[in-house]
Protein backbone atom coordinates (compact mmCIF):
# COMPACT_ATOMS: atom_id res chain seq x y z
CA UNK A 1 0.00 0.00 0.00
CA UNK A 2 1.45 3.60 -0.78
CA UNK A 3 2.61 5.41 1.92
CA UNK A 4 0.62 8.71 2.45
CA UNK A 5 2.99 11.70 2.07
CA UNK A 6 4.10 13.70 5.18
CA UNK A 7 2.71 17.47 4.93
CA UNK A 8 3.33 20.28 7.11
CA UNK A 9 1.01 20.43 9.38
CA UNK A 10 -0.22 23.99 8.99
CA UNK A 11 -3.21 25.55 10.76
CA UNK A 12 -5.64 26.31 7.91
CA UNK A 13 -8.69 27.67 9.36
CA UNK A 14 -6.05 30.13 11.13
CA UNK A 15 -4.75 31.01 7.50
CA UNK A 16 -8.96 31.06 6.43
CA UNK A 17 -9.28 33.64 9.66
CA UNK A 18 -9.24 33.10 13.49
CA UNK A 19 -13.08 32.11 13.82
CA UNK A 20 -13.21 30.99 9.96
CA UNK A 21 -14.12 27.77 8.75
CA UNK A 22 -14.02 28.68 5.17
CA UNK A 23 -11.87 27.05 2.96
CA UNK A 24 -9.36 30.13 1.83
CA UNK A 25 -10.06 29.58 -1.86
CA UNK A 26 -13.77 30.05 -2.11
CA UNK A 27 -13.35 33.67 -2.16
CA UNK A 28 -11.43 33.58 -5.50
CA UNK A 29 -14.26 31.64 -7.04
CA UNK A 30 -16.79 33.58 -5.62
CA UNK A 31 -15.21 37.16 -6.54
CA UNK A 32 -12.28 36.22 -9.76
CA UNK A 33 -13.21 36.54 -13.32
CA UNK A 34 -12.29 33.53 -14.98
CA UNK A 35 -11.78 32.76 -18.75
CA UNK A 36 -14.42 32.87 -21.29
CA UNK A 37 -15.14 29.41 -23.33
CA UNK A 38 -16.73 28.80 -26.67
CA UNK A 39 -18.34 25.58 -28.07
CA UNK A 40 -14.71 24.40 -29.26
CA UNK A 41 -13.50 24.68 -24.97
CA UNK A 42 -17.35 23.40 -23.61
CA UNK A 43 -19.88 22.22 -25.54
CA UNK A 44 -23.60 23.52 -24.25
CA UNK A 45 -26.08 21.50 -25.47
CA UNK A 46 -29.44 22.08 -25.06
CA UNK A 47 -31.21 18.89 -27.10
CA UNK A 48 -30.18 16.02 -25.58
CA UNK A 49 -30.98 13.60 -28.08
CA UNK A 50 -28.17 14.87 -29.53
CA UNK A 51 -25.61 13.73 -27.60
CA UNK A 52 -24.87 9.90 -28.31
CA UNK A 53 -22.14 6.98 -28.34
CA UNK A 54 -22.23 7.18 -31.61
CA UNK A 55 -21.25 10.66 -32.14
CA UNK A 56 -18.57 10.06 -29.60
CA UNK A 57 -17.35 7.50 -30.93
CA UNK A 58 -17.04 9.14 -34.48
CA UNK A 59 -15.51 12.68 -32.91
CA UNK A 60 -14.24 11.85 -29.30
CA UNK A 61 -14.59 12.27 -26.15
CA UNK A 62 -11.83 15.49 -25.40
CA UNK A 63 -14.19 18.45 -24.31
CA UNK A 64 -16.56 19.22 -21.26
CA UNK A 65 -20.52 19.05 -22.65
CA UNK A 66 -22.88 20.90 -20.30
CA UNK A 67 -26.89 19.27 -21.00
CA UNK A 68 -29.83 21.58 -20.50
CA UNK A 69 -32.26 19.50 -21.65
CA UNK A 70 -34.48 16.81 -19.32
CA UNK A 71 -33.20 13.32 -17.80
CA UNK A 72 -34.69 11.46 -20.21
CA UNK A 73 -33.32 12.82 -23.61
CA UNK A 74 -29.57 11.75 -22.36
CA UNK A 75 -31.47 8.02 -21.80
CA UNK A 76 -30.98 8.93 -18.04
CA UNK A 77 -33.21 7.58 -15.50
CA UNK A 78 -34.23 9.92 -12.11
CA UNK A 79 -36.85 10.04 -9.66
CA UNK A 80 -40.38 12.06 -10.79
CA UNK A 81 -40.47 13.38 -7.45
CA UNK A 82 -37.14 15.21 -6.00
CA UNK A 83 -35.69 13.28 -3.25
CA UNK A 84 -34.64 14.59 0.02
CA UNK A 85 -31.60 13.94 2.26
CA UNK A 86 -34.53 12.01 4.70
CA UNK A 87 -35.39 10.00 1.63
CA UNK A 88 -31.79 9.03 0.41
CA UNK A 89 -30.98 7.81 4.08
CA UNK A 90 -34.64 5.61 4.56
CA UNK A 91 -33.26 4.28 0.95
CA UNK A 92 -29.60 3.86 2.35
CA UNK A 93 -30.01 2.86 6.12
CA UNK A 94 -29.32 5.69 9.02
CA UNK A 95 -26.64 3.35 10.30
CA UNK A 96 -24.84 2.83 6.61
CA UNK A 97 -21.06 4.16 6.66
CA UNK A 98 -20.00 7.10 5.15
CA UNK A 99 -17.12 9.58 4.45
CA UNK A 100 -16.75 12.92 5.24
CA UNK A 101 -14.33 15.79 4.58
CA UNK A 102 -13.93 19.22 6.21
CA UNK A 103 -14.01 21.46 3.20
CA UNK A 104 -11.14 23.91 5.24
CA UNK A 105 -8.30 21.35 5.28
CA UNK A 106 -9.91 19.15 2.59
CA UNK A 107 -9.37 15.69 4.65
CA UNK A 108 -10.96 13.08 5.65
CA UNK A 109 -12.47 13.05 9.40
CA UNK A 110 -13.51 9.79 10.91
CA UNK A 111 -15.61 7.84 9.62
CA UNK A 112 -20.09 9.08 10.03
CA UNK A 113 -23.40 7.53 9.24
CA UNK A 114 -25.94 8.43 7.27
CA UNK A 115 -28.04 9.58 10.54
CA UNK A 116 -25.21 11.96 11.56
CA UNK A 117 -25.24 13.15 7.53
CA UNK A 118 -29.07 13.61 8.25
CA UNK A 119 -28.78 15.37 11.85
CA UNK A 120 -26.21 17.77 10.18
CA UNK A 121 -27.78 18.97 7.13
CA UNK A 122 -30.69 19.81 9.67
CA UNK A 123 -28.27 21.83 12.10
CA UNK A 124 -26.77 23.47 9.32
CA UNK A 125 -30.59 24.78 7.59
CA UNK A 126 -31.55 25.83 11.51
CA UNK A 127 -28.42 27.52 11.98
CA UNK A 128 -29.17 29.78 8.48
CA UNK A 129 -32.65 30.45 9.14
CA UNK A 130 -31.49 31.85 12.52
CA UNK A 131 -28.81 33.92 11.05
CA UNK A 132 -26.23 31.90 13.18
CA UNK A 133 -22.64 31.84 11.53
CA UNK A 134 -20.96 29.78 14.64
CA UNK A 135 -17.89 27.25 14.85
CA UNK A 136 -19.43 24.50 12.93
CA UNK A 137 -17.21 22.48 10.36
CA UNK A 138 -18.38 22.79 6.57
CA UNK A 139 -18.36 18.96 6.08
CA UNK A 140 -18.64 17.56 2.54
CA UNK A 141 -19.57 14.26 1.38
CA UNK A 142 -18.68 13.24 -2.32
CA UNK A 143 -17.90 9.23 -2.33
CA UNK A 144 -21.21 7.41 -1.35
CA UNK A 145 -21.58 4.56 -3.95
CA UNK A 146 -25.14 3.44 -4.23
CA UNK A 147 -25.16 0.58 -6.67
CA UNK A 148 -26.16 -1.73 -3.96
CA UNK A 149 -28.51 -0.12 -2.42
CA UNK A 150 -32.58 0.45 -2.45
CA UNK A 151 -31.36 3.40 -3.84
CA UNK A 152 -30.50 2.19 -7.21
CA UNK A 153 -33.77 1.65 -7.83
CA UNK A 154 -34.27 5.38 -8.46
CA UNK A 155 -31.44 6.49 -10.98
CA UNK A 156 -29.93 4.98 -14.17
CA UNK A 157 -27.05 6.52 -15.63
CA UNK A 158 -27.10 8.33 -19.61
CA UNK A 159 -27.15 5.96 -22.14
CA UNK A 160 -24.27 6.59 -24.23
CA UNK A 161 -22.55 6.46 -20.36
CA UNK A 162 -23.91 2.49 -20.32
CA UNK A 163 -22.62 1.70 -24.29
CA UNK A 164 -19.15 3.26 -23.68
CA UNK A 165 -18.33 2.29 -19.88
CA UNK A 166 -15.48 -0.42 -19.55
CA UNK A 167 -17.16 -1.90 -16.86
CA UNK A 168 -20.52 -2.41 -18.67
CA UNK A 169 -19.26 -3.90 -21.78
CA UNK A 170 -16.00 -5.38 -21.26
CA UNK A 171 -15.49 -6.94 -17.34
CA UNK A 172 -16.35 -10.46 -17.30
CA UNK A 173 -20.22 -10.80 -16.85
CA UNK A 174 -19.57 -14.47 -14.26
CA UNK A 175 -17.27 -12.18 -12.21
CA UNK A 176 -19.59 -8.74 -12.27
CA UNK A 177 -22.62 -11.26 -10.59
CA UNK A 178 -19.95 -11.69 -7.60
CA UNK A 179 -19.50 -8.69 -7.18
CA UNK A 180 -15.95 -8.70 -8.38
CA UNK A 181 -15.56 -5.65 -10.18
CA UNK A 182 -14.77 -1.66 -9.66
CA UNK A 183 -17.73 -0.25 -7.92
CA UNK A 184 -17.74 3.18 -9.21
CA UNK A 185 -20.48 3.66 -11.56
CA UNK A 186 -23.19 5.36 -9.02
CA UNK A 187 -22.46 7.47 -6.85
CA UNK A 188 -24.53 10.10 -4.47
CA UNK A 189 -22.81 13.39 -3.60
CA UNK A 190 -24.73 15.38 -0.52
CA UNK A 191 -23.48 19.08 0.10
CA UNK A 192 -24.45 21.63 2.30
CA UNK A 193 -23.97 25.44 1.14
CA UNK A 194 -20.44 26.63 1.16
CA UNK A 195 -18.83 23.22 0.50
CA UNK A 196 -15.51 22.84 -1.63
CA UNK A 197 -13.35 20.25 -3.27
CA UNK A 198 -10.07 21.51 -4.22
CA UNK A 199 -8.73 21.00 -7.51
CA UNK A 200 -8.63 17.20 -9.05
CA UNK A 201 -8.43 15.01 -11.37
CA UNK A 202 -10.69 11.95 -11.11
CA UNK A 203 -8.97 8.19 -10.31
CA UNK A 204 -7.60 6.53 -13.31
CA UNK A 205 -8.42 9.02 -15.67
CA UNK A 206 -12.11 8.46 -15.86
CA UNK A 207 -14.71 10.12 -17.43
CA UNK A 208 -17.26 11.49 -15.13
CA UNK A 209 -21.51 12.24 -15.50
CA UNK A 210 -22.60 14.47 -12.76
CA UNK A 211 -26.19 15.38 -12.99
CA UNK A 212 -28.04 18.05 -10.49
CA UNK A 213 -30.59 16.22 -8.57
CA UNK A 214 -31.69 19.54 -6.31
CA UNK A 215 -29.95 22.79 -5.73
CA UNK A 216 -26.64 24.20 -7.85
CA UNK A 217 -23.13 24.20 -8.38
CA UNK A 218 -20.14 25.66 -9.84
CA UNK A 219 -17.19 24.19 -11.95
CA UNK A 220 -13.96 25.51 -12.53
CA UNK A 221 -11.95 23.27 -15.34
CA UNK A 222 -8.46 23.38 -16.35
CA UNK A 223 -7.63 21.62 -20.10
CA UNK A 224 -5.40 18.27 -19.27
CA UNK A 225 -2.38 20.54 -21.53
CA UNK A 226 1.55 18.25 -20.73
CA UNK A 227 2.19 22.03 -18.94
CA UNK A 228 -0.97 21.39 -17.06
CA UNK A 229 -0.32 18.40 -16.70
CA UNK A 230 3.04 18.95 -15.09
CA UNK A 231 2.19 22.34 -13.48
CA UNK A 232 -0.70 19.58 -11.52
CA UNK A 233 1.95 17.00 -10.33
CA UNK A 234 3.84 19.63 -8.82
CA UNK A 235 1.23 21.36 -7.22
CA UNK A 236 -0.23 17.74 -5.46
CA UNK A 237 3.02 16.96 -4.00
CA UNK A 238 3.95 20.65 -2.83
CA UNK A 239 3.96 21.36 0.77
CA UNK A 240 1.65 24.23 1.05
CA UNK A 241 -0.56 22.83 -1.82
CA UNK A 242 -3.67 24.22 0.44
CA UNK A 243 -2.66 27.22 0.65
CA UNK A 244 -1.71 27.52 -3.51
CA UNK A 245 -4.94 28.40 -5.39
CA UNK A 246 -3.84 26.04 -8.39
CA UNK A 247 -6.47 28.05 -10.69
CA UNK A 248 -3.55 30.73 -10.42
CA UNK A 249 -0.82 28.37 -12.02
CA UNK A 250 -2.34 28.10 -15.64
CA UNK A 251 -2.87 29.97 -18.28
CA UNK A 252 -6.91 28.88 -18.57
CA UNK A 253 -9.66 28.65 -16.18
CA UNK A 254 -13.02 28.30 -16.75
CA UNK A 255 -16.08 28.79 -14.66
CA UNK A 256 -18.97 26.81 -15.39
CA UNK A 257 -22.48 27.17 -13.13
CA UNK A 258 -24.69 23.76 -13.07
CA UNK A 259 -28.15 24.42 -12.22
CA UNK A 260 -30.87 21.58 -11.43
CA UNK A 261 -31.69 18.55 -13.53
CA UNK A 262 -28.21 19.66 -15.68
CA UNK A 263 -26.18 17.54 -16.43
CA UNK A 264 -22.14 17.57 -17.08
CA UNK A 265 -19.91 15.28 -18.69
CA UNK A 266 -15.79 16.03 -17.76
CA UNK A 267 -13.47 14.01 -19.97
CA UNK A 268 -10.70 12.07 -18.89
CA UNK A 269 -7.57 14.46 -17.46
CA UNK A 270 -9.82 17.53 -16.56
CA UNK A 271 -8.38 18.62 -13.51
CA UNK A 272 -11.45 20.76 -11.79
CA UNK A 273 -12.74 22.07 -8.32
CA UNK A 274 -16.17 22.36 -7.28
CA UNK A 275 -18.17 24.89 -5.03
CA UNK A 276 -21.48 24.39 -3.81
CA UNK A 277 -23.70 27.95 -3.04
CA UNK A 278 -26.51 26.28 -2.06
CA UNK A 279 -27.52 22.97 -0.35
CA UNK A 280 -27.38 20.24 -3.42
CA UNK A 281 -27.89 16.64 -4.25
CA UNK A 282 -26.37 15.28 -7.22
CA UNK A 283 -25.68 11.99 -8.81
CA UNK A 284 -22.70 10.79 -10.83
CA UNK A 285 -20.25 8.32 -11.65
CA UNK A 286 -16.62 7.54 -13.17
CA UNK A 287 -16.36 5.03 -16.61
CA UNK A 288 -13.36 4.45 -18.38
CA UNK A 289 -13.43 3.87 -22.10
CA UNK A 290 -12.06 3.48 -25.42
CA UNK A 291 -11.80 7.25 -26.73
CA UNK A 292 -8.85 8.23 -24.61
CA UNK A 293 -6.79 5.60 -23.81
CA UNK A 294 -3.18 7.47 -23.78
CA UNK A 295 -4.46 10.10 -21.15
CA UNK A 296 -6.35 7.24 -19.25
CA UNK A 297 -2.58 5.72 -19.10
CA UNK A 298 -1.44 8.66 -18.00
CA UNK A 299 -2.68 9.97 -15.12
CA UNK A 300 -2.85 6.01 -14.26
CA UNK A 301 0.91 7.07 -14.30
CA UNK A 302 0.83 10.18 -12.85
CA UNK A 303 -1.40 8.68 -9.83
CA UNK A 304 1.52 6.20 -9.66
CA UNK A 305 4.28 8.68 -9.29
CA UNK A 306 3.18 11.03 -6.84
CA UNK A 307 1.87 7.88 -4.48
CA UNK A 308 -2.01 8.23 -4.71
CA UNK A 309 -2.63 5.83 -1.82
CA UNK A 310 -4.72 3.04 -3.49
CA UNK A 311 -8.03 3.86 -1.47
CA UNK A 312 -8.25 6.70 -3.50
CA UNK A 313 -7.60 5.27 -6.81
CA UNK A 314 -9.61 3.03 -9.35
CA UNK A 315 -10.36 -0.04 -8.48
CA UNK A 316 -8.66 -2.86 -10.46
CA UNK A 317 -7.03 -0.32 -13.23
CA UNK A 318 -4.89 -3.06 -14.90
CA UNK A 319 -7.45 -5.83 -14.56
CA UNK A 320 -9.84 -3.80 -16.30
CA UNK A 321 -7.56 -2.88 -19.42
CA UNK A 322 -6.71 -6.47 -19.90
CA UNK A 323 -10.24 -7.28 -20.32
CA UNK A 324 -10.89 -3.92 -22.22
CA UNK A 325 -7.96 -5.85 -25.00
CA UNK A 326 -9.69 -8.49 -25.27
CA UNK A 327 -13.12 -6.95 -26.12
CA UNK A 328 -11.56 -4.57 -27.90
CA UNK A 329 -10.75 -7.83 -30.23
CA UNK A 330 -13.72 -9.22 -30.59
CA UNK A 331 -15.39 -5.70 -31.73
CA UNK A 332 -12.28 -4.88 -34.34
CA UNK A 333 -12.87 -8.70 -35.37
CA UNK A 334 -16.46 -8.03 -35.99
CA UNK A 335 -15.47 -4.75 -37.98
CA UNK A 336 -17.29 -2.64 -35.52
CA UNK A 337 -14.71 -0.05 -34.27
CA UNK A 338 -14.05 3.28 -35.33
CA UNK A 339 -10.95 4.74 -36.20
CA UNK A 340 -10.92 6.62 -33.11
CA UNK A 341 -11.06 3.28 -30.69
CA UNK A 342 -8.33 1.72 -33.27
CA UNK A 343 -6.43 4.27 -32.76
CA UNK A 344 -6.68 4.21 -28.94
CA UNK A 345 -6.38 0.60 -29.25
CA UNK A 346 -2.68 0.47 -30.88
CA UNK A 347 -1.97 2.19 -27.65
CA UNK A 348 -3.42 0.11 -25.15
CA UNK A 349 -1.87 -3.20 -26.81
CA UNK A 350 1.58 -1.03 -26.04
CA UNK A 351 0.74 -1.06 -22.45
CA UNK A 352 -0.46 -4.51 -22.16
CA UNK A 353 2.74 -5.71 -24.27
CA UNK A 354 4.76 -4.12 -21.01
CA UNK A 355 2.58 -5.53 -18.11
CA UNK A 356 1.62 -8.61 -19.86
CA UNK A 357 3.97 -11.93 -18.06
CA UNK A 358 4.11 -15.39 -18.86
CA UNK A 359 1.88 -18.17 -16.83
CA UNK A 360 2.52 -19.31 -14.00
CA UNK A 361 3.69 -17.37 -10.54
CA UNK A 362 0.85 -14.52 -9.71
CA UNK A 363 -0.76 -15.83 -12.45
CA UNK A 364 -1.86 -18.44 -10.93
CA UNK A 365 -3.11 -16.60 -8.05
CA UNK A 366 -6.67 -15.42 -8.03
CA UNK A 367 -6.96 -11.08 -7.78
CA UNK A 368 -3.86 -10.99 -9.30
CA UNK A 369 -3.63 -8.98 -12.26
CA UNK A 370 -1.88 -11.87 -14.12
CA UNK A 371 -4.31 -14.17 -13.33
CA UNK A 372 -7.21 -11.55 -14.87
CA UNK A 373 -4.75 -11.55 -18.00
CA UNK A 374 -5.06 -15.13 -18.33
CA UNK A 375 -8.26 -15.90 -17.38
CA UNK A 376 -9.58 -13.07 -20.41
CA UNK A 377 -7.27 -15.15 -22.77
CA UNK A 378 -9.00 -18.82 -21.84
CA UNK A 379 -12.42 -17.16 -22.27
CA UNK A 380 -11.43 -15.57 -25.78
CA UNK A 381 -10.19 -19.05 -26.86
CA UNK A 382 -6.14 -18.95 -26.40
CA UNK A 383 -3.80 -20.24 -24.49
CA UNK A 384 -2.39 -17.26 -23.19
CA UNK A 385 -2.63 -13.32 -23.03
CA UNK A 386 0.32 -13.23 -25.28
CA UNK A 387 -1.54 -15.41 -27.85
CA UNK A 388 -4.14 -12.97 -27.76
CA UNK A 389 -1.96 -9.94 -28.50
CA UNK A 390 -0.58 -11.74 -31.09
CA UNK A 391 -3.67 -12.14 -32.64
CA UNK A 392 -4.90 -8.82 -31.96
CA UNK A 393 -1.25 -6.85 -33.90
CA UNK A 394 -1.85 -9.00 -36.64
CA UNK A 395 -5.60 -7.61 -37.26
CA UNK A 396 -4.12 -4.37 -36.69
CA UNK A 397 -2.23 -4.79 -39.08
CA UNK A 398 -4.64 -5.40 -41.44
CA UNK A 399 -6.59 -2.84 -40.69
CA UNK A 400 -3.62 -0.01 -40.66
CA UNK A 401 -3.11 -1.49 -44.55
CA UNK A 402 -6.56 -1.19 -45.47
CA UNK A 403 -6.57 2.63 -44.01
CA UNK A 404 -3.40 3.27 -46.00
CA UNK A 405 -5.05 1.63 -49.21
CA UNK A 406 -8.34 3.34 -48.81
CA UNK A 407 -9.84 -0.09 -49.17
CA UNK A 408 -12.98 -1.05 -46.41
CA UNK A 409 -11.93 -3.72 -44.30
CA UNK A 410 -15.16 -5.60 -45.13
CA UNK A 411 -13.59 -5.58 -48.43
CA UNK A 412 -10.42 -7.62 -47.46
CA UNK A 413 -12.01 -10.16 -44.84
CA UNK A 414 -14.34 -11.12 -47.76
CA UNK A 415 -11.30 -11.43 -49.94
CA UNK A 416 -10.02 -13.94 -47.92
CA UNK A 417 -7.11 -11.70 -45.84
CA UNK A 418 -9.18 -12.90 -42.40
CA UNK A 419 -8.72 -16.60 -41.95
CA UNK A 420 -7.27 -18.64 -39.02
CA UNK A 421 -5.53 -17.08 -35.99
CA UNK A 422 -1.75 -16.70 -36.56
CA UNK A 423 -1.99 -18.06 -40.03
CA UNK A 424 -1.62 -14.35 -42.21
CA UNK A 425 1.12 -11.87 -41.82
CA UNK A 426 1.01 -8.88 -43.79
CA UNK A 427 4.77 -8.26 -44.76
CA UNK A 428 4.77 -4.73 -45.22
CA UNK A 429 4.76 -4.15 -48.78
CA UNK A 430 2.32 -3.16 -51.53
CA UNK A 431 1.93 -3.33 -54.74
CA UNK A 432 0.14 -0.91 -57.78
CA UNK A 433 -2.91 -3.23 -58.34
CA UNK A 434 -3.58 -1.70 -62.26
CA UNK A 435 -0.06 0.04 -63.37
CA UNK A 436 -1.65 2.92 -62.92
CA UNK A 437 -1.32 4.05 -59.64
CA UNK A 438 -4.59 4.47 -58.81
CA UNK A 439 -5.09 1.73 -56.12
CA UNK A 440 -2.81 -0.33 -53.75
CA UNK A 441 -3.17 -3.83 -53.37
CA UNK A 442 -2.34 -5.55 -50.26
CA UNK A 443 0.76 -8.65 -50.62
CA UNK A 444 -0.08 -11.61 -48.06
CA UNK A 445 2.00 -14.79 -47.37
CA UNK A 446 1.34 -17.48 -45.01
CA UNK A 447 3.55 -17.97 -42.27
CA UNK A 448 5.39 -21.40 -42.44
CA UNK A 449 6.10 -21.75 -39.08
CA UNK A 450 3.95 -20.91 -36.57
CA UNK A 451 6.70 -19.96 -34.04
CA UNK A 452 7.23 -16.54 -35.22
CA UNK A 453 8.74 -14.08 -32.57
CA UNK A 454 6.48 -11.92 -30.73
CA UNK A 455 8.98 -9.08 -30.92
CA UNK A 456 9.53 -8.95 -34.41
CA UNK A 457 5.47 -8.77 -35.14
CA UNK A 458 4.83 -5.81 -32.44
CA UNK A 459 8.17 -4.40 -33.82
CA UNK A 460 6.79 -4.38 -37.38
CA UNK A 461 3.75 -2.31 -35.96
CA UNK A 462 5.63 0.03 -34.31
CA UNK A 463 7.24 0.58 -37.57
CA UNK A 464 3.48 0.65 -39.35
CA UNK A 465 1.95 3.04 -36.71
CA UNK A 466 4.30 5.19 -36.94
CA UNK A 467 4.24 6.45 -40.86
Amino acid sequence: MDKKRKREKINYRKLAGEESNVNVHIGKIVNNDFDEYDEFVIRVVKDGRSVTSESFRKEGLDTPIIIKDKADSIGMVVPKNKLTLWNIANEIGYAHPISMIDVTTQEEIPPWTMSCLVSYFQRRKSMRRKGISGDDRILNQISLEFSKTKLMRHFVSPRFVRELDWIENAWPNDRKVKDEYPRVQYYCLTSTEGCYTDFHIDFGGTSIWYNIHSGMKIFLLIPPTPQNLNHYESWICSETQQTQFFADLVDKCYKVSLNENETIIIPSGWIHAVYTPQDSISVGGNFLHSLNVKMQLQIHKLETRIKINQKFRFPFFIHMMFYAGAYLLSQLQQNALTNIEIDNLQILVEALSQWNVAPGGDALYKGSFQEAAQYTASLSGFQTYSELLDHLVLILMKHQAARQSNTPFSEIVSNGIEHQKKDILLDGTTENADNDNKNLGIRLKRIKSKKSKVGSVRDRLKKRLSM
